[in-house]
Protein backbone atom coordinates (compact mmCIF):
# COMPACT_ATOMS: atom_id res chain seq x y z
CA UNK A 1 0.00 0.00 0.00
CA UNK A 2 1.14 3.34 -0.55
CA UNK A 3 0.96 5.37 2.43
CA UNK A 4 0.83 8.62 0.58
CA UNK A 5 -2.30 11.10 1.75
CA UNK A 6 -3.57 7.80 4.21
CA UNK A 7 -4.15 7.88 8.25
CA UNK A 8 -1.25 5.08 8.58
CA UNK A 9 -2.81 4.03 12.11
CA UNK A 10 -5.84 3.60 10.36
CA UNK A 11 -5.86 2.85 6.68
CA UNK A 12 -2.53 0.62 6.92
CA UNK A 13 -4.42 -1.59 9.92
CA UNK A 14 -3.70 -5.76 9.10
CA UNK A 15 -7.03 -7.43 7.45
CA UNK A 16 -5.93 -11.06 8.13
CA UNK A 17 -4.72 -13.15 11.27
CA UNK A 18 -1.10 -13.84 9.26
CA UNK A 19 -0.70 -10.08 9.61
CA UNK A 20 -1.36 -9.52 13.44
CA UNK A 21 2.03 -8.56 15.05
CA UNK A 22 2.58 -11.75 17.52
CA UNK A 23 -0.70 -13.42 19.30
CA UNK A 24 0.65 -16.67 18.19
CA UNK A 25 -2.48 -18.11 20.40
CA UNK A 26 -5.03 -16.16 19.37
CA UNK A 27 -3.72 -17.52 15.70
CA UNK A 28 -3.97 -20.98 16.60
CA UNK A 29 -6.92 -20.85 17.83
CA UNK A 30 -8.80 -18.43 15.22
CA UNK A 31 -7.04 -21.27 12.91
CA UNK A 32 -8.79 -24.18 14.47
CA UNK A 33 -12.16 -22.38 14.20
CA UNK A 34 -11.96 -21.13 10.91
CA UNK A 35 -11.51 -25.20 9.88
CA UNK A 36 -14.67 -26.18 11.81
CA UNK A 37 -16.39 -22.99 11.52
CA UNK A 38 -17.90 -23.92 15.10
CA UNK A 39 -17.00 -20.43 16.99
CA UNK A 40 -17.60 -19.72 21.08
CA UNK A 41 -20.61 -17.92 21.91
CA UNK A 42 -17.87 -15.04 23.64
CA UNK A 43 -14.52 -13.89 23.20
CA UNK A 44 -12.34 -11.47 25.46
CA UNK A 45 -9.92 -9.11 24.02
CA UNK A 46 -8.23 -8.24 26.63
CA UNK A 47 -4.96 -5.58 26.54
CA UNK A 48 -4.02 -1.78 26.69
CA UNK A 49 -5.07 0.88 24.19
CA UNK A 50 -3.10 0.53 21.10
CA UNK A 51 -2.34 -3.26 21.52
CA UNK A 52 -4.62 -4.09 18.28
CA UNK A 53 -7.30 -5.39 20.05
CA UNK A 54 -10.25 -3.23 17.87
CA UNK A 55 -8.69 -4.37 14.36
CA UNK A 56 -7.97 -8.37 15.74
CA UNK A 57 -11.68 -8.36 16.85
CA UNK A 58 -12.55 -6.87 13.50
CA UNK A 59 -10.35 -9.21 11.27
CA UNK A 60 -12.19 -12.14 13.44
CA UNK A 61 -15.91 -11.42 12.81
CA UNK A 62 -14.97 -11.17 8.83
CA UNK A 63 -13.23 -14.90 9.12
CA UNK A 64 -16.77 -15.68 10.72
CA UNK A 65 -18.91 -14.14 8.28
CA UNK A 66 -17.08 -13.83 5.42
CA UNK A 67 -18.43 -15.73 1.93
CA UNK A 68 -15.66 -16.64 0.25
CA UNK A 69 -12.65 -17.45 2.72
CA UNK A 70 -9.42 -18.57 0.90
CA UNK A 71 -7.54 -21.78 1.30
CA UNK A 72 -5.95 -20.84 4.57
CA UNK A 73 -9.35 -19.45 6.12
CA UNK A 74 -8.26 -15.89 5.85
CA UNK A 75 -11.26 -13.58 4.96
CA UNK A 76 -11.61 -12.67 1.23
CA UNK A 77 -12.18 -8.51 1.74
CA UNK A 78 -13.95 -8.40 -1.03
CA UNK A 79 -17.21 -9.88 -0.48
CA UNK A 80 -20.65 -7.95 0.56
CA UNK A 81 -19.82 -8.99 4.39
CA UNK A 82 -15.98 -8.22 4.11
CA UNK A 83 -16.59 -4.92 2.77
CA UNK A 84 -18.87 -3.73 5.18
CA UNK A 85 -16.59 -3.91 8.30
CA UNK A 86 -13.39 -2.76 5.87
CA UNK A 87 -15.37 0.14 5.19
CA UNK A 88 -16.54 0.75 8.41
CA UNK A 89 -20.67 0.67 7.07
CA UNK A 90 -21.29 -2.19 9.49
CA UNK A 91 -24.72 -2.69 7.38
CA UNK A 92 -24.65 -6.47 7.52
CA UNK A 93 -24.31 -9.46 10.21
CA UNK A 94 -21.93 -7.51 11.98
CA UNK A 95 -22.13 -4.78 14.55
CA UNK A 96 -20.49 -2.25 16.37
CA UNK A 97 -21.40 -1.01 20.29
CA UNK A 98 -19.30 0.65 23.21
CA UNK A 99 -19.96 1.22 26.63
CA UNK A 100 -19.94 5.07 25.96
CA UNK A 101 -22.35 4.62 22.16
CA UNK A 102 -24.68 1.73 23.87
CA UNK A 103 -27.28 4.48 25.25
CA UNK A 104 -25.74 7.77 23.97
CA UNK A 105 -29.31 8.36 23.00
CA UNK A 106 -31.05 8.22 26.50
CA UNK A 107 -33.55 5.98 24.99
CA UNK A 108 -33.56 3.86 27.88
CA UNK A 109 -34.03 4.44 31.21
CA UNK A 110 -30.41 2.87 32.21
CA UNK A 111 -27.42 1.32 31.25
CA UNK A 112 -28.82 -2.02 32.08
CA UNK A 113 -32.06 -1.51 30.33
CA UNK A 114 -30.08 -0.62 27.32
CA UNK A 115 -28.05 -3.68 27.52
CA UNK A 116 -31.07 -6.35 27.92
CA UNK A 117 -32.66 -4.19 25.07
CA UNK A 118 -29.06 -4.94 22.98
CA UNK A 119 -29.74 -9.05 24.43
CA UNK A 120 -32.95 -9.31 22.89
CA UNK A 121 -32.45 -7.69 19.64
CA UNK A 122 -29.34 -10.39 19.23
CA UNK A 123 -31.82 -13.18 19.75
CA UNK A 124 -32.99 -12.35 16.22
CA UNK A 125 -32.02 -14.38 12.90
CA UNK A 126 -28.85 -13.63 10.95
CA UNK A 127 -30.29 -11.70 7.80
CA UNK A 128 -27.81 -12.23 5.48
CA UNK A 129 -25.74 -15.03 6.56
CA UNK A 130 -25.71 -17.85 9.11
CA UNK A 131 -24.82 -16.29 12.35
CA UNK A 132 -24.69 -12.47 13.73
CA UNK A 133 -21.17 -11.32 15.36
CA UNK A 134 -21.51 -8.74 17.74
CA UNK A 135 -18.05 -5.98 18.48
CA UNK A 136 -18.64 -5.09 22.46
CA UNK A 137 -16.06 -2.30 22.61
CA UNK A 138 -14.46 -1.39 26.65
CA UNK A 139 -16.92 -4.07 28.19
CA UNK A 140 -15.21 -2.84 30.88
CA UNK A 141 -17.48 -0.03 31.53
CA UNK A 142 -20.63 -2.55 32.10
CA UNK A 143 -18.41 -4.32 35.04
CA UNK A 144 -19.73 -1.46 37.13
CA UNK A 145 -23.36 -2.60 36.75
CA UNK A 146 -24.32 -6.41 37.94
CA UNK A 147 -27.65 -6.15 36.25
CA UNK A 148 -25.88 -5.53 33.23
CA UNK A 149 -23.25 -8.07 33.59
CA UNK A 150 -26.48 -10.72 34.38
CA UNK A 151 -27.91 -10.10 31.45
CA UNK A 152 -24.89 -10.92 29.12
CA UNK A 153 -24.53 -13.73 31.14
CA UNK A 154 -27.90 -15.05 30.56
CA UNK A 155 -27.38 -14.62 26.70
CA UNK A 156 -23.74 -16.13 26.77
CA UNK A 157 -25.07 -19.36 28.14
CA UNK A 158 -28.01 -19.60 26.05
CA UNK A 159 -27.25 -22.89 23.74
CA UNK A 160 -30.09 -22.11 20.73
CA UNK A 161 -28.12 -18.71 19.76
CA UNK A 162 -27.26 -17.65 16.19
CA UNK A 163 -24.84 -14.64 18.00
CA UNK A 164 -21.00 -14.35 18.47
CA UNK A 165 -19.80 -11.83 20.60
CA UNK A 166 -16.37 -10.51 20.70
CA UNK A 167 -15.30 -8.31 23.84
CA UNK A 168 -12.12 -5.77 24.35
CA UNK A 169 -11.31 -4.71 27.55
CA UNK A 170 -8.31 -2.04 28.21
CA UNK A 171 -5.98 -3.25 30.92
CA UNK A 172 -6.43 0.18 32.74
CA UNK A 173 -10.13 1.57 32.59
CA UNK A 174 -10.11 4.98 31.68
CA UNK A 175 -12.27 6.64 33.99
CA UNK A 176 -10.93 5.81 37.13
CA UNK A 177 -7.41 3.49 36.44
CA UNK A 178 -8.02 0.79 38.48
CA UNK A 179 -6.84 -2.38 36.63
CA UNK A 180 -9.03 -4.62 34.52
CA UNK A 181 -7.91 -7.89 35.76
CA UNK A 182 -9.29 -6.59 39.70
CA UNK A 183 -12.34 -5.41 37.67
CA UNK A 184 -12.90 -8.76 36.07
CA UNK A 185 -11.85 -10.99 39.02
CA UNK A 186 -14.86 -9.27 40.87
CA UNK A 187 -14.84 -6.95 43.98
CA UNK A 188 -17.05 -7.77 47.07
CA UNK A 189 -19.96 -6.49 45.70
CA UNK A 190 -19.60 -7.64 42.00
CA UNK A 191 -17.65 -10.76 42.28
CA UNK A 192 -20.00 -14.00 40.71
CA UNK A 193 -21.02 -11.96 37.66
CA UNK A 194 -17.76 -10.81 36.96
CA UNK A 195 -15.97 -13.88 37.35
CA UNK A 196 -18.97 -15.88 35.50
CA UNK A 197 -18.60 -13.01 32.48
CA UNK A 198 -15.01 -13.95 32.45
CA UNK A 199 -15.07 -18.11 32.42
CA UNK A 200 -17.92 -17.64 29.70
CA UNK A 201 -15.32 -16.04 27.20
CA UNK A 202 -12.34 -17.41 25.66
CA UNK A 203 -9.62 -14.81 27.17
CA UNK A 204 -6.54 -13.50 24.85
CA UNK A 205 -4.48 -10.85 26.66
CA UNK A 206 -2.78 -8.71 24.33
CA UNK A 207 0.89 -8.07 26.14
CA UNK A 208 2.38 -4.71 25.66
CA UNK A 209 5.33 -4.79 22.98
CA UNK A 210 8.59 -4.46 24.45
CA UNK A 211 11.01 -1.67 22.54
CA UNK A 212 12.64 -4.66 20.26
CA UNK A 213 9.80 -5.97 19.40
CA UNK A 214 8.08 -2.13 18.40
CA UNK A 215 11.43 -1.79 16.39
CA UNK A 216 10.64 -5.00 14.30
CA UNK A 217 7.18 -3.90 13.95
CA UNK A 218 8.51 -0.79 12.61
CA UNK A 219 10.75 -2.07 10.35
CA UNK A 220 8.40 -4.69 9.00
CA UNK A 221 5.43 -2.03 8.72
CA UNK A 222 7.64 0.37 6.77
CA UNK A 223 8.94 -2.75 4.36
CA UNK A 224 5.71 -3.71 3.94
CA UNK A 225 4.34 -0.29 2.50
CA UNK A 226 5.10 2.07 0.47
CA UNK A 227 5.53 5.88 0.89
CA UNK A 228 5.60 8.88 -2.42
CA UNK A 229 5.51 5.57 -4.49
CA UNK A 230 8.83 3.89 -3.01
CA UNK A 231 9.40 1.37 -0.32
CA UNK A 232 9.28 3.27 3.12
CA UNK A 233 12.12 1.07 4.44
CA UNK A 234 14.26 2.43 1.05
CA UNK A 235 12.93 6.19 1.92
CA UNK A 236 13.92 6.14 5.55
CA UNK A 237 17.26 4.70 4.64
CA UNK A 238 17.73 7.45 1.86
CA UNK A 239 16.45 10.87 3.39
CA UNK A 240 17.25 9.89 6.87
CA UNK A 241 20.22 7.11 6.74
CA UNK A 242 21.32 4.90 8.69
CA UNK A 243 21.02 5.99 11.74
CA UNK A 244 17.72 7.43 11.50
CA UNK A 245 16.89 3.82 11.02
CA UNK A 246 18.49 2.10 14.09
CA UNK A 247 18.41 4.86 16.90
CA UNK A 248 15.78 6.98 15.73
CA UNK A 249 13.32 4.00 15.27
CA UNK A 250 14.62 2.98 18.89
CA UNK A 251 13.24 6.44 20.41
CA UNK A 252 9.58 6.17 18.17
CA UNK A 253 10.00 2.46 19.68
CA UNK A 254 10.43 4.14 23.23
CA UNK A 255 7.76 6.97 22.85
CA UNK A 256 5.26 4.04 22.18
CA UNK A 257 4.84 2.44 25.46
CA UNK A 258 4.23 -0.64 24.19
CA UNK A 259 1.85 0.37 21.69
CA UNK A 260 1.42 -0.63 17.91
CA UNK A 261 -0.99 2.33 17.44
CA UNK A 262 1.24 5.12 18.85
CA UNK A 263 4.06 3.47 17.30
CA UNK A 264 2.39 4.01 13.10
CA UNK A 265 1.38 7.48 14.84
CA UNK A 266 4.64 8.53 15.85
CA UNK A 267 6.48 6.99 12.37
CA UNK A 268 3.65 8.97 10.19
CA UNK A 269 4.64 12.30 11.72
CA UNK A 270 8.69 11.59 11.81
CA UNK A 271 8.38 10.59 8.23
CA UNK A 272 5.78 13.46 6.90
CA UNK A 273 7.51 15.92 8.86
CA UNK A 274 11.01 14.46 7.95
CA UNK A 275 12.32 14.84 11.40
CA UNK A 276 15.28 12.33 11.88
CA UNK A 277 16.90 13.52 14.82
CA UNK A 278 16.14 10.93 17.92
CA UNK A 279 16.50 13.38 20.62
CA UNK A 280 13.97 16.11 18.03
CA UNK A 281 11.55 12.72 18.20
CA UNK A 282 11.75 12.64 21.46
CA UNK A 283 11.12 16.57 21.73
CA UNK A 284 8.27 16.64 19.77
CA UNK A 285 6.40 13.68 21.05
CA UNK A 286 6.98 15.04 24.78
CA UNK A 287 8.76 11.68 26.03
CA UNK A 288 11.61 10.77 28.16
CA UNK A 289 13.63 7.89 26.36
CA UNK A 290 12.97 5.01 28.24
CA UNK A 291 16.81 4.20 30.18
CA UNK A 292 16.30 7.80 31.21
CA UNK A 293 13.05 7.06 33.23
CA UNK A 294 14.87 3.49 34.22
CA UNK A 295 17.68 5.66 34.99
CA UNK A 296 15.59 7.59 37.96
CA UNK A 297 13.31 4.86 39.06
CA UNK A 298 16.81 3.05 40.10
CA UNK A 299 18.15 6.21 41.41
CA UNK A 300 14.34 7.29 43.89
CA UNK A 301 14.44 3.61 44.97
CA UNK A 302 18.11 3.68 45.64
CA UNK A 303 17.81 7.46 47.51
CA UNK A 304 21.01 8.68 44.83
CA UNK A 305 19.81 12.33 44.64
CA UNK A 306 22.23 12.78 41.52
CA UNK A 307 21.59 15.85 39.23
CA UNK A 308 20.69 13.52 36.30
CA UNK A 309 17.68 12.05 38.45
CA UNK A 310 16.84 15.64 39.45
CA UNK A 311 17.00 16.96 35.51
CA UNK A 312 14.83 13.81 34.33
CA UNK A 313 12.21 14.63 37.36
CA UNK A 314 12.24 18.13 36.07
CA UNK A 315 11.66 16.45 32.41
CA UNK A 316 7.98 15.19 33.40
CA UNK A 317 5.82 17.46 31.54
CA UNK A 318 1.75 17.38 31.77
CA UNK A 319 2.04 15.40 27.67
CA UNK A 320 4.77 12.54 29.31
CA UNK A 321 3.70 11.95 32.81
CA UNK A 322 1.42 9.14 32.07
CA UNK A 323 4.03 7.21 29.73
CA UNK A 324 6.60 7.86 32.22
CA UNK A 325 4.60 6.37 34.85
CA UNK A 326 3.50 3.17 32.52
CA UNK A 327 7.07 2.29 32.26
CA UNK A 328 7.98 2.65 36.08
CA UNK A 329 4.72 0.76 36.53
CA UNK A 330 6.51 -1.59 34.49
CA UNK A 331 9.65 -1.42 36.12
CA UNK A 332 8.32 -2.09 39.47
CA UNK A 333 6.66 -5.23 38.13
CA UNK A 334 9.75 -6.82 36.96
CA UNK A 335 11.93 -5.94 40.44
CA UNK A 336 8.70 -7.77 42.30
CA UNK A 337 9.02 -10.84 40.08
CA UNK A 338 12.77 -10.48 40.84
CA UNK A 339 12.30 -10.05 44.55
CA UNK A 340 9.34 -12.90 45.14
CA UNK A 341 10.22 -15.67 42.20
CA UNK A 342 14.51 -14.50 42.16
CA UNK A 343 13.64 -14.31 38.01
CA UNK A 344 12.16 -12.43 35.69
CA UNK A 345 9.77 -14.31 32.73
CA UNK A 346 9.19 -12.65 29.61
CA UNK A 347 6.92 -13.29 26.51
CA UNK A 348 8.86 -13.00 23.54
CA UNK A 349 7.69 -12.58 19.70
CA UNK A 350 10.01 -14.57 17.39
CA UNK A 351 10.36 -13.73 13.70
CA UNK A 352 7.61 -16.39 12.81
CA UNK A 353 5.05 -14.61 14.90
CA UNK A 354 5.29 -17.60 17.56
CA UNK A 355 5.52 -16.58 20.65
CA UNK A 356 8.18 -17.74 23.83
CA UNK A 357 8.22 -17.37 27.72
CA UNK A 358 12.15 -15.95 27.78
CA UNK A 359 13.46 -16.58 31.52
CA UNK A 360 15.81 -14.37 32.79
CA UNK A 361 17.97 -14.97 36.04
CA UNK A 362 21.32 -14.60 37.24
CA UNK A 363 22.60 -17.66 35.14
CA UNK A 364 21.43 -14.99 32.04
CA UNK A 365 24.21 -13.46 29.97
CA UNK A 366 24.18 -10.74 27.47
CA UNK A 367 21.98 -7.69 27.77
CA UNK A 368 19.00 -9.64 29.51
CA UNK A 369 21.41 -9.92 32.40
CA UNK A 370 22.10 -6.20 33.18
CA UNK A 371 18.10 -5.96 33.20
CA UNK A 372 18.13 -8.49 35.80
CA UNK A 373 20.94 -6.82 37.69
CA UNK A 374 19.17 -3.75 37.15
CA UNK A 375 15.49 -5.28 38.39
CA UNK A 376 17.97 -6.69 41.61
CA UNK A 377 18.93 -3.84 42.30
CA UNK A 378 16.09 -1.84 42.49
CA UNK A 379 14.20 -4.39 44.35
CA UNK A 380 16.57 -3.95 46.81
CA UNK A 381 16.76 -0.17 47.10
CA UNK A 382 16.44 1.86 50.76
CA UNK A 383 13.17 3.60 49.36
CA UNK A 384 12.13 0.82 47.00
CA UNK A 385 8.99 0.13 49.20
CA UNK A 386 8.65 3.38 49.50
CA UNK A 387 8.37 3.73 45.90
CA UNK A 388 6.28 0.70 44.93
CA UNK A 389 3.50 1.70 47.49
CA UNK A 390 3.26 5.58 46.02
CA UNK A 391 3.48 3.97 42.24
CA UNK A 392 0.48 1.36 43.42
CA UNK A 393 -1.66 3.84 45.20
CA UNK A 394 -1.64 5.89 42.25
CA UNK A 395 -3.42 3.22 40.44
CA UNK A 396 -5.65 2.61 42.88
CA UNK A 397 -7.04 5.73 43.55
CA UNK A 398 -7.54 7.08 40.03
CA UNK A 399 -6.84 9.80 37.88
CA UNK A 400 -3.95 12.32 39.29
CA UNK A 401 -2.19 15.14 37.80
CA UNK A 402 1.67 15.47 36.69
CA UNK A 403 2.33 17.76 40.02
CA UNK A 404 0.91 15.06 42.01
CA UNK A 405 3.17 12.41 40.87
CA UNK A 406 5.99 14.08 40.63
CA UNK A 407 5.34 15.10 44.30
CA UNK A 408 4.65 11.41 45.17
CA UNK A 409 8.15 10.71 43.39
CA UNK A 410 10.28 13.65 45.32
CA UNK A 411 8.46 12.10 48.84
CA UNK A 412 9.75 8.87 47.72
CA UNK A 413 13.51 10.26 48.78
CA UNK A 414 15.09 9.65 52.17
Amino acid sequence: MDLTGKQWAIDARPTKMSEVHGCAMLKDFVSTHTKDDKWPRGILLMGKYGTGKTTTARIIAMTMVCQHKDADGNPCGECPDCKAILEDKFTRDVKVIGADTLNADGKYASQVEAVKALVEKSKEQPFWGKRKVIIFEEIQELLKSQGAIDALLRELERPDAKTNWIFTSMDEIGTNSTNVETELNGSKTRKAGAAGFVSRCNLFKFSDLSVSDLMKYIHDFAVANEYQGENLWKWMIANGGKDFCLEGVKAMAEGAVGSIRNATRILQQCIETKTFDPSAIGRMFGFIPETKVLDVTLSIATNAKTDDAFMQLASITKDNYVTVYQIMMSEIRRAEMVRVFGRIGTTKVKKDGSEELKITDANTDGGERASFNRATKLSQGVNYQKLKDAIFKLNTDGFFTKDLFISKLLDCYS
